[in-house]
């Protein structure tokens, strides 16, 4: 996941993207299984790591 400036607010403007084990995307974009998983540390800019500061 990276952010792009406006391309989507609600999930805080991350780009998201899904790989198989051998390196190859699978998923890309506005990914609703990410963004709904994410979304439960949305107050962390939806990062799974200890408090952003």
């Amino acid at each position: 996941m990276y952010k792009v400036s406006g391309y989507n607010p609600a999930a805080n403007d991350w780009f998201w993207a899904k790989y198989t084990p051998d390196g190859k995307i699978e998923a890309e974009g506005k990914i609703e299984g990410c963004i709904n998983c994410h979304g439960k540390k949305r107050t962390n800019d939806f990062i799974f790591t200890g408090p952003l500061k």
